[in-house]
C-alpha cells in the first residue's frame, strides 16, 4: 500500500540546489528544473546475505516546483523487497528505509544523471538531451538497490568525541580510552590504549608534518576498514580477529599557492578498528584484548603553541576483554557527566 501526502521536511539532508542555467541546456532540461519532470525508480530491499527484506517502510521524497512543502511517497516493500516510487520533482530524490530489528538506510536518486559515456560534457547538448525526455528524468525507473542491516547486539561502551586535545610535538603521548584523556603527567589516564605522535621532522616553522597512531604493546594495533556509508550503523559488527597494524600515519598536505592544511587520518569512506590492553599466553598468542574503533576525521593540526599541536576524533571502546562487538546502543555511555562536559557522540543506532 502506498501512501501519497504533504508534510513539510527537515531530517532529510540530500536536497540539492540547482545551478546556474547555461545557455547549453536543452528546452526539455530547461522545463524539468523549472516546473518538474516525472521521476520513477524501483527499489530492491535486501538483506546483508542479498535476501530480500519485506514489509520495509521506503519515504521517499519527491521536490516538485515552486512547492514551500515536499510530497513524501511512503512504501512498503513487498516479498521480494521491492517497492516502486513515482512522482514529479526538479531536484534528487533522497530516501530512507527503515524495518524493526534493522539499521536505517538511505538512498538517493539524482535526476538527470545517467551513467553515460559523453566526451563533451556538460557543453554538449547531447549531455542534456540524456538526462531528460518527454517529461521524463532519466535514467527512467532505474533499480536502485538498498541494504538493510541488521540489528543484533548493541551494548553499552565508552564513547567520546575528544575536541582539539594538545598533544606535545615530536614524542609519543598515550590515550587512555577508558579514562577518556592522555595518560599521566599529561593527563588523567592509566593506560595507553593509543600512542599518538605528530611529527614536525622536515619542516621549517616546526609544524605539524605527520600524524602517526601507533600501538603501545605487542600485538596491539589498528586496521582500515571501509564504512558502510549507506547505513546509519557504519561499521562492521565486531572488529577483526587479526590484520592490526603496529602504526598507521597521515601526512600534512600542501595547499594550492603555498602553505599547508590541516589534513586527517580517516576520510569518510573508512575508519579504525583497533585492540589494546594485550595479555599473552606462555606460547606468546594473544589471550585477552579490549576492541574499539575511530570514526572519520581524524584530525590534527598546530596550535598557538610551537611545540604543541592538536588532535580530534570520535572513539568507540568496548570494555568488555575479548569481545570484539562494535555496536554501541546509542543511549548508555559508560561517560557520565562530570569533569568533562563534552559528551557528545554518534547515535548509534
Amino acid at each position: 500500500m502506498r501512501i501519497m501526502l504533504m508534510v513539510t521536511i527537515t531530517w532529510l539532508a540530500f536536497a540539492v540546489c540547482m545551478a546556474q542555467e547555461p545557455k547549453s541546456y536543452t528546452k526539455d532540461y530547461k522545463n524539468a528544473l523549472r516546473y518538474g519532470a516525472k521521476a520513477k525508480m524501483t527499489l530492491r530491499i535486501v538483506d546483508e546475505a542479498g535476501a530480500p527484506v519485506s514489509n520495509a517502510v521506503a519515504t521517499i521524497q519527491f521536490n516538485p516546483p515552486k512547492a514551500t512543502k515536499y510530497v513524501i511517497l511512503d512504501g512498503i516493500s513487498d516479498s521480494n523487497g521491492v517497492v516502486v516510487a513515482e512522482g514529479l520533482t526538479t531536484q534528487t530524490v533522497p530516501g530512507k528505509v527503515a524495518k524493526d530489528g534493522y539499521y536505517d538506510s538511505w538512498l538517493r536518486f539524482r535526476s538527470g544523471n545517467p551513467e553515460i559515456t559523453d566526451s563533451g560534457g556538460e557543453s554538449s547538448k547531447v549531455y542534456y538531451e540524456s538526462k531528460v525526455k518527454d517529461g521524463r528524468w532519466l535514467p527512467w525507473n532505474p533499480t536502485i538497490p538498498v541494504v538493510l542491516r541488521e540489528i543484533r547486539n548493541p551494548i553499552p561502551m565508552y564513547v567520546r568525541w575528544v575536541d582539539w586535545v594538545e598533544i606535545p610535538v615530536d614524542t609519543d603521548v598515550g590515550f587512555d580510552c577508558v579514562i577518556g584523556d592522555l595518560v599521566k603527567p599529561l593527563g588523567r589516564g592509566e593506560h595507553p590504549d593509543i600512542l599518538f605522535h605528530i611529527s614536525t621532522e622536515s619542516t621549517t616553522k616546526g609544524r605539524p608534518k605527520r600524524l602517526i597512531l601507533k600501538s603501545g604493546e605487542d600485538d596491539a594495533g589498528f586496521a582500515v576498514k571501509g564504512v558502510h556509508a549507506s547505513s546509519a550503523f557504519k561499521s562492521d559488527h565486531f572488529a577483526p580477529m587479526d590484520g592490526y597494524s603496529s602504526q598507521v600515519e597521515a601526512q600534512m598536505l600542501p595547499l594550492i599557492g603555498g602553505g599547508e592544511m590541516m589534513d586527517s587520518l580517516l576520510g569518510k569512506t573508512s575508519y579504525l578498528a583497533f585492540r589494546s590492553r594485550i595479555s599473552h599466553g606462555q606460547d606468546g598468542s594473544v589471550t585477552q584484548a579490549n576492541y574499539g574503533k575511530i570514526y572519520g576525521p581524524l584530525k590534527f593540526g598546530h596550535s598557538e603553541k610551537p611545540e604543541v599541536a592538536v588532535v580530534r576524533f570520535l572513539y568507540y571502546f568496548n570494555p568488555t576483554p575479548n569481545d570484539r562487538n562494535l555496536e554501541f546502543d546509542g543511549k548508555n555511555n559508560l561517560f557520565k557527566p562530570g569533569w568533562n562536559s563534552n559528551l557528545n557522540w554518534s547515535r548509534e543506532p
